[in-house]
């Protein structure tokens, strides 16, 4: 029987989150596998385990006070493998086997994130990555991107590293766009609508697409903005400085259990964050069949980038950004009338993918 453990912040709807129980349900059917999940915190527990998944929940409102119930419950499993995501996670799983257990427990670690691109990220952190990152048993990483920064910043770490995409639940989205929302919105067929789903963070950006509508001339659009952060009060209080005429373009639903019917009812989805590791809301948005436009955004995966159903905008020019998007509004009919994203999103099918983790799981514990 292997013995693998997931460590995760929480269970809430995070993109890191999602990943790691999709792979964790998958291994959880397959007989051999003993599969247990320790959470930091259950403060918002969303996502759905298999009954067969073993769920731990540390109960600390930090992860420094979880650091020796995290060592106790390792002690106690004695896992095969332990696989982190997120830096403060993936710090810590390291050093609980340098430094608390040498055992023979194999350990993966997922960066998700360009850790070392990033500017919320401080020197200390991302000293510490260089130091520890090496003494993983191998490193996840989610694109191309996060591949090369982490070559390009710590020093002999490539033989160590696999790029393995996002798993994407493509059936559960279909279903989930297709069903009926109790909201207190309603659409309207005259009116254009563009998403922006995700956090409301500095990371996301919702300021660039805030400027940019408001050099967009065409009255009947409106801008649905999916998702709660802390960086919420301020964009709407940017908003309502152009006037009640511009912040009634604005529609906020905050969280949304399923985004996707909002994404599905869409004509555009936008994402004008500053930097991904990947891209997951895009595949989400071509599965509800909505074509996505991303403005200056590092990290995305190749597969996003020219084709005509991502359209992408290298550019910080507020006036050029505006442009393109005002053309595709105009004439969207026109453009879009053979959309069909299939082939882009049909490689990342979460069986497709958490088969791939299988095998890399598997590779350590041969």
């Amino acid at each position: 029987m292997k013995k693998i453990i997931f460590l995760l912040p929480d269970l809430s709807y995070g993109g890191a989150q999602r990943t790691i129980v999709n792979i964790a349900n998958y291994l959880s059917k397959i007989p051999g596998y003993n599969i247990t999940i320790i959470i930091i915190n259950n403060k918002k527990k969303i996502l759905l385990l298999n009954k067969n998944i073993n769920l731990i929940n540390l109960n600390s409102k930090k992860l420094s006070f979880g650091i020796v119930k995290f060592y106790k419950s390792i002690k106690h499993i004695r896992p095969n493998l332990v696989l982190s995501t997120t830096v403060h996670l993936n710090l810590l799983n390291i050093l609980i086997k340098i430094f608390l257990f040498k055992s023979k427990t194999k350990i993966i670690i997922r960066e998700s994130n360009p850790t070392f691109y990033r500017n919320d990220i401080n020197y200390f952190l991302k000293y510490l990555c260089r130091i520890i990152y090496p003494h993983a048993d191998k490193i996840i990483s989610l694109s191309e991107f996060v591949t090369s920064e982490l070559s390009s910043n710590i020093n002999d770490i490539e033989k160590k590293i696999e790029t393995i995409s996002n798993p994407i639940e493509i059936n559960l989205i279909k279903n989930e766009s297709q069903k009926l929302v109790k909201s207190d919105y309603y659409f309207e067929k005259s009116l254009f609508y563009i998403c922006f789903c995700g956090r409301i963070t500095y990371q996301k950006n919702i300021e660039l697409l805030i400027n940019i509508i408001k050099n967009i001339k065409i009255p009947n659009i409106k801008i649905l903005v999916i998702g709660d952060g802390p960086e919420k009060v301020q964009a709407i209080n940017l908003i309502k400085k152009e006037g009640e005429g511009f912040a009634s373009k604005f529609i906020f639903l905050g969280y949304q259990k399923n985004p996707y019917y909002f994404i599905k009812k869409s004509n555009l989805f936008i994402l004008t964050s500053r930097w991904e590791g990947f891209g997951h809301v895009i595949v989400e948005s071509l599965i509800c069949d909505t074509p996505v436009v991303c403005f200056n955004t590092k990290g995305l995966t190749k597969n996003f980038v020219n084709n005509k159903e991502v359209f992408y905008y290298n550019s910080n020019d507020i006036n050029y950004l505006s442009t393109k998007l005002e053309y595709l509004i105009q004439n969207y009919e026109n453009i879009f009338q053979n959309f069909n994203s299939y082939e882009i999103y049909k490689q990342y099918d979460v069986k497709i993918i958490s088969n791939i983790y299988k095998k890399s799981i598997d590779s350590l514990l041969i």
